[in-house]
């Protein structure tokens, strides 16, 4: 009788660790509005210096249109693309060389880079090279006098 007890014991402590491995840790992130893709600066590092390069997103309702960038001070390449949002899915074209790529997202509350706030990881990245986690502020109050001169730039090259 003892030794079945114990044996129910394991097996419940083991169901547990499989539910906390495969569900828990993603159940604990604080998940974010998926609408929070759009109308946001999205990078995947901060530069330290001039010649570092850091790649960029931006998403704009309005239009809706978004740019992909990787820059440093001294050189920039970008692609303008038109999407489509469903919930945690992207559809873009690339109007330049008519390329369509799709993603699926996750926004969640991070502190890997301060001050940024929020991680945004893509399912792939649309654009051949990139990463597949860039980082965004809740508050756009926050953001740093470089944060805002590349969010001006991006949305200049948009509008």
């Amino acid at each position: 009788m003892k030794r079945k007890h114990v044996l129910l014991l394991i097996l419940a402590l083991i169901l547990a660790v499989l539910w906390w491995c495969f569900r828990g840790p993603t159940e604990s992130l604080q998940r974010e509005d998926p609408s929070m893709i759009v109308n946001r600066l999205w990078v995947d590092s901060a530069p330290v210096k001039d010649t570092d390069y850091i790649h960029a997103l931006v998403m704009i309702t309005r239009l809706p249109i978004g740019l992909v960038q990787r820059a440093s001070s001294y050189r920039f390449v970008a692609e303008r693309f038109d999407y489509r949002r469903r919930d945690k899915r992207v559809e873009l074209t690339f109007p330049q060389s008519g390329k369509q790529s799709r993603f699926t997202y996750r926004i969640w509350a991070c502190d890997d880079l301060p001050p940024y706030d929020l991680c945004l990881e893509l399912s792939s990245n649309p654009w051949e090279t990139g990463p597949r986690r860039y980082y965004g502020m809740r508050e756009q109050s926050r953001a740093t006098k470089q944060h805002l001169e590349l969010r001006r730039r991006l949305l200049a090259g948009i509008e």
